[in-house]
């Protein structure tokens, strides 16, 4: 049975975590199964530092954790903390051209589409921040699971290539990163074999997020929280107040 703790590093600064056997690079969304799941972290600046989940996009499940090692964790406290941090989790399979995004909105479902015309760029610019990634990163083998800091502008490894943030086709842009402290909600999304017509997108799995626990320095995957469902629930009804409003 696979373990669902998946040690991403070896040493937290504040913490000793272990360590598993992993991949040696990120594999590219040409895999079989996909590619492996990627987080990145994003200052204030436009800095960033992206880890390598270890699995790919159909075996991310609720309980699964994964530890943040000392590189992220130096980044996050450099920012000044977790506040002044946003993060995003990307994943794709570009043969069955089904892809993960992330969002804080818990009406992304319902307000975001994109364009069957876009799979393409989707896809080359998922494979394209791993295949950069991999290449710019010097760690050994054996740790060879967090990439970066990258300063903003300082080229092809930059979260921007990587679907995380003002990823655009034509006037169609969404950013996905969430504050830190706030739960990551994540989204799936498949393109048609045409060009033509526009995608929704859709909760991952049923509703699954991810949130930071900075007690155990983890990345967890959870249920979306009711919360977050309740308050989804409340603007909802307040948009269809306001919307007769008007119409009155």
């Amino acid at each position: 049975m696979r373990a669902l703790t998946k040690k991403l590093a070896a040493m937290s600064t504040l913490a000793l975590l272990g360590a598993t056997g992993a991949q040696a690079s990120i594999i590219s969304g040409t895999a079989a199964g996909g590619s492996e799941a990627v987080a990145t972290f994003v200052n204030a600046n436009g800095d960033s530092i992206s880890m390598d989940l270890g699995e790919q996009l159909a075996a991310i499940n609720q309980g699964d954790t994964y530890s943040l090692g000392s590189a992220v964790l130096s980044f996050i406290s450099a920012a000044g903390g977790p506040a002044n941090v946003t993060y995003g989790i990307i994943a794709g399979n570009s043969n069955a051209r089904n892809y993960l995004t992330s969002s804080a909105s818990f009406t992304f479902a319902d307000d975001v589409q994109v364009a069957n015309s876009a799979k393409s760029l989707w896809a080359s610019s998922l494979n394209g921040l791993i295949q950069n990634l991999n290449q710019g990163d010097a760690t050994p083998a054996a740790t060879n699971l967090t990439y970066g800091p990258f300063l903003a502008g300082s080229g092809s490894p930059n979260y921007l290539d990587g679907l995380h943030d003002n990823w655009q086709s034509g006037d169609f842009a969404f950013s996905n990163l969430a504050n830190t402290l706030d739960p990551l909600l994540l989204y799936t999304t498949t393109f048609s074999t045409a060009s033509i017509g526009l995608v929704n997108f859709s909760e991952f799995k049923g509703g699954l997020s991810a949130r930071l626990d900075f007690g155990s320095n983890q990345l967890q995957i959870i249920p979306v929280p009711a919360a977050v469902w309740l308050f989804g629930s409340a603007m909802g009804l307040l948009g269809v107040i306001r919307r007769r409003a008007v119409s009155a």
